[in-house]
């Protein structure tokens, strides 16, 4: 992995992209980049980091991702020598996922895989759980968060969620 060390701010040209280079459009302490980094870095998948500078974002940038937030992942396709992209961690987690088949993020089996997508369909409540803890809401909270993790206790009694 290879970074700059300085956000790109609205003045800054685009560094170029090299073929056969994932290249990731990040900032620093984002907690989407960051799950990015944990694929990719799980996956031992090399690429090159581009910081953004989000509060002057790079007239160039948002040419290449109108939304202008991160993470993108970014690459020129072999075949067509054209420039692809995808934002949104999860989209690109997937992605990687599917196109390196090392160290698995999703089961193979389709029902197991559909059973744990529910699972994270629930995580919500376990967040929600969390920040009334913190915000120290009325009610008993503690309770609350113990009901919305039995789901995943039971899910986790015989097995490692994702593998055996």
């Amino acid at each position: 992995m290879t970074s700059n060390k300085k956000h790109l701010k609205s003045d800054s040209e685009c560094p170029p992209l090299k073929e056969n280079q994932l290249r990731l459009y990040s900032m620093r302490f984002c907690p989407f980049v960051q799950r990015t980094k944990l694929v990719l870095a799980a996956k031992n998948i090399p690429y090159e980091e581009i910081l953004i500078n989000l509060g002057d974002k790079p007239d160039w940038y948002l040419k290449k991702h109108p939304a202008a937030d991160v993470p993108l992942l970014e690459w020129i396709d072999g075949s067509s020598k054209k420039t692809q992209s995808i934002p949104e961690s999860l989209v690109i987690s997937d992605y990687l996922d599917n196109l390196y088949n090392v160290h698995r993020l999703h089961p193979n089996d389709p029902f197991t895989k559909a059973k744990q997508q529910i699972l994270l369909s629930k995580y919500g409540n376990v967040i929600s759980s969390f920040y009334k803890i913190v915000r120290q809401s009325e009610g008993n909270i503690i309770e609350e968060l113990n009901k919305s993790l039995a789901i995943y206790e039971e899910a986790l009694h015989d097995t490692f969620f994702g593998g055996s």
